[in-house]
């Protein structure tokens, strides 16, 4: 089920209701930011856990160039997608998510994929260098964002997804 956003608000009480991408991985102790006991305390309202560091402010305000860095990369187009999204079945199961691919060229290497499959994800990150050194593989994301995405795709329904990351700045 796709919910339109009216506000920040909004977006919150969204995410209160119900477990998101970037919780889930919290059940499998794979997440480096939350604990069972703090999920806990944020989703009963005992205390707000919030993440907030100046490597995702930067991350927040350089999403859109990221974004679209990567989408010339790989020849496609995106949008940010600006909904809320709960499972059909499991309604206590929600995200949000960066951007939607809904174009690729025909000869971009993703072109079979989007034939075959449709719509994907496009995920952001900003990675700080020394991280990704120590918990990134080249062609896989820390756990953590590996099941963020899985979870993503599980709630919205798109099949695939594309991790992007800047690295360092580069």
């Amino acid at each position: 089920m796709r919910i339109e956003i009216k506000d920040k608000e909004h977006w919150l009480e969204m995410r209160r209701q119900a477990i998101n991408s970037t919780e889930s991985s919290v059940f499998f102790d794979m997440n480096p930011y939350m604990t069972k006991l703090q999920l806990y305390y944020d989703k009963t309202g005992l205390e707000e856990h919030t993440v907030s560091n100046s490597r995702l402010a930067y991350g927040s305000k350089l999403e859109a160039a990221i974004a679209e860095m990567a989408s010339d990369g790989i020849k496609a187009k995106s949008y940010r997608d600006t909904a809320y999204y709960r499972h059909d079945v499991y309604p206590y199961i929600g995200t949000s998510i960066d951007f939607i691919i809904n174009e690729v060229a025909d000869d971009s290497i993703y072109a079979d994929t989007f034939k075959r499959l449709g719509n994907g994800i496009l995920e952001i990150k900003n990675v700080d260098y020394s991280v990704y050194k120590r918990s990134w593989e080249e062609d896989e994301a820390t756990p953590h964002i590996e099941l963020q995405v899985q979870h993503q795709m599980e709630v919205t329904g798109l099949n695939w997804c594309i991790i992007a990351a800047l690295v360092g700045g580069n």
